[in-house]
């Protein structure tokens, strides 16, 4: 977040405990750089820390200022009673046992809620580590849960739930998209070859005004990976009769700010997430089975993918001109199609001589040459040419050559015959041979 970007309208100082942290979540939710994902956050840590407030272990009272809530004492005392699950509005499955992320989310927060109250010069926050990160996938168990993938692309048999993943966890392998970035995926940023896919890219804490586009390049195993997942997804679509473009849809109904959501609206990250977890207990005791990572984020590490850079949005003029010269040029080969006049017969063929001697028993076989498709042709199918001539009659394939009709024909010695030589009849000069090699009569 910059000044640039974001006007901060610094709430009033005289507010207390639930109506200060109230005020300073609502003017955070306002700025234009809050994501909706980062808003519910900032509310629930503005809940949370209204709630320590009231904690008997905590050092403050329900009224404290502006001043006393963000040193370091209460904050600290926060952080340690969220950590625990004492805050929580269910009582969690083991109470003892924190999320670092959540621990990490709730550091942030208290930045963007000290920034809304302008307490940068007396706040006290603790200093927020780096994020621990998981192990990636190494490339041997990478190499394995591809083949994996491969074969549950193969089977016939595989549940609606296990293409979504497999079709998920292939396209993350190819591009190392984050989870909120394929969840935004919708149906046309899919090439229509299945080849490259078009991600926007806003990596953790940047601004909407620093997201860039780019083209990825899909692997074999993606391409049939998504062919098999479409026409589930398409299924889905057809049953709740909706005309939704995200790529990944839900496989079950769910809820949504108390209110019943059917089958196939576009997945959450939080949905996402769950269903990793959910394809591998379906998938457990499978021969040759490997858990899939616990989060994208162990996938997706150590991924080179071949990415260009692209345009936010298709430039739908230069498409419109892109398909005009498109068309112009199929008319030209149309028009030239129609132009371009039929095979003809080819009377001058080196087999004219034969084929006016089949003459003599001519069959009743059509001829096919489309400009005299009712001449009966001479020749019989099998001793046609192979070269595809065809001949419609003698005399006029005698004409077509240049030779004399029948019956005015010279009958011409063969100029290779022995009796031709004895005669002195020799062959034309351009007859090559040594000239030191005299002439064997």
């Amino acid at each position: 977040m910059s000044a640039e970007e974001t006007v901060v309208d610094v709430i009033d100082s005289r507010l207390a405990s639930a109506e200060l942290f109230a005020a300073a979540a609502a003017e955070v939710t306002s700025w234009p750089s809050v994501s909706a994902a980062r808003a519910r956050q900032v509310k629930w840590v503005a809940n949370e820390y209204t709630r320590a407030l009231s904690h008997a272990e905590h050092p403050l009272a329900a009224d404290a200022g502006i001043r006393q809530v963000f040193t370091a004492d209460p904050v600290g005392a926060y952080l340690r009673l969220a950590r625990t699950g004492q805050l929580r509005v269910r009582k969690a499955a083991d109470p003892a046992k924190g999320a670092d992320h959540s621990e990490q989310i709730r550091l942030e927060v208290l930045k963007l809620l000290v920034t809304a109250c302008g307490a940068e010069d007396f706040a006290e926050l603790p200093p927020q580590p780096d994020p621990p990160r998981k192990a990636p996938v190494a490339k041997r168990p990478r190499s394995l849960l591809r083949s994996q993938l491969t074969e549950l692309a193969d089977s016939p048999d595989a549940a609606t739930s296990q293409l979504r993943m497999l079709a998920i966890g292939a396209v993350v392998s190819d591009t190392e998209v984050r989870a909120g970035e394929m969840c935004a995926r919708t149906i046309e940023d899919l090439s229509p070859t299945l080849e490259d896919l078009r991600v926007v890219r806003r990596p953790q804490g940047w601004s909407k005004a620093e997201t860039f586009t780019e083209l990825l390049t899909l692997s074999g195993l993606s391409r049939a990976a998504l062919k098999r997942w479409l026409p589930e997804r398409l299924r889905l679509l057809k049953r709740i009769g909706g005309t939704a473009t995200a790529l990944w849809v839900s496989l079950h109904g769910n809820h949504q700010d108390g209110q019943p959501v059917p089958a196939g609206t576009p997945l959450m990250p939080r949905s996402l997430a769950r269903a990793v977890v959910d394809t591998n207990i379906e998938m457990t005791g499978q021969p040759s089975w490997e858990p899939l990572p616990t989060r994208m984020e162990q996938l997706r590490r150590g991924v080179k993918p071949t990415a260009v850079r692209a345009p936010a949005a298709p430039d739908a003029e230069k498409a419109a001109v892109l398909l005009d010269a498109v068309a112009a040029r199929g008319r030209a080969l149309a028009e030239r199609a129609r132009r371009t006049p039929p095979p003809s017969c080819r009377p001058a063929s080196p087999y004219a001589r034969r084929c006016a001697k089949h003459g003599r028993r001519a069959s009743s076989t059509r001829c096919s040459c489309p400009s005299s498709p009712t001449r009966v042709c001479p020749t019989p199918p099998r001793s046609r040419p192979p070269d595809g001539s065809r001949c419609c009659s003698p005399r006029s394939i005698e004409a077509a050559a240049g030779a004399a009709p029948r019956g005015q024909q010279k009958r011409v010695p063969n100029l290779l015959s022995s009796t031709a030589a004895q005669r002195g009849v020799f062959p034309p000069e351009p007859l090559a041979r040594p000239v030191s090699q005299p002439l064997a009569l």
